[in-house]
């Protein structure tokens, strides 16, 4: 880009303008230039700390984290007591689950 002096314009008020209006333009340019590099790290930034949350969540409403939630609660609650394993939990919590079912749909 090609930098225009003052001096090269007769008109002093018109000199100044351009040069005022094409420092602008230069600022202008850097500012979007390092302003979107950050608006996309602040963007990657949310991303990366969104989807852990959405996991948690998604596990929670597919009761995936069931059997951990179960090992903490024992642990709080009956300390004394040894845990079911994870398949004996999952047996127990299907057969709690449908054991009243007596219809087709």
């Amino acid at each position: 880009m090609k930098k225009i002096e003052p001096e090269a314009i007769p008109d002093k008020k018109l000199a100044l303008k351009i040069c005022h209006s094409e420092r602008q333009r230069r600022i202008r340019s850097w500012s979007r230039r390092f302003f979107g590099r950050l608006h996309s790290l602040r963007m990657t930034h949310f991303i990366y700390r969104a989807i852990p949350r959405l996991i948690y969540i998604l596990r929670q409403l597919t009761g995936e984290d069931a059997y951990e939630r179960y090992l903490a609660h024992h642990a709080e609650h009956h300390p004394d007591q040894s845990p079911l394993s994870r398949g004996d939990f999952f047996r127990q919590e299907q057969e709690r689950k449908w054991d009243g079912v007596k219809r087709c749909c």
